[in-house]
């Protein structure tokens, strides 16, 4: 059996057009994470600061979600999430190559 390790990923509260992400999508993406997952915690919301293409400077306000899975299930989970909240990228990142629970 493969460990789990511990991850994050940064989705965003509003689609690119500014029109707010309804709390059912975000629920949609929650339940996903959680068919690969032993757990999630959800921060937030919370500001971002990124670099656009062409460099200029972009804030936007995010929520962040740790969740325990492997490596293939994560980035599995980050691609449902660059479809589902239609984004040109999403970024996640592993916070920990082991996970405990007692």
């Amino acid at each position: 059996m493969i460990p789990d390790s511990l991850f994050e990923i940064v989705i965003p509260t509003h689609y690119n057009d500014q029109k707010p992400i309804s709390a059912e999508r975000h629920q949609t993406f929650y339940n996903y994470v959680l068919l690969y997952s032993n757990g999630i915690t959800i921060s937030g919301p919370m500001i971002g600061h990124w670099k656009n293409n062409i460099g200029i400077i972009q804030k936007e306000e995010v929520i962040t979600v740790k969740f325990t899975t492997s490596n293939g299930y994560a980035e599995k989970i980050a691609r449902y999430a660059q479809s589902l909240y239609y984004q040109n990228k999403i970024m996640y990142y592993k916070l920990s190559d082991s996970v405990h629970f007692v």
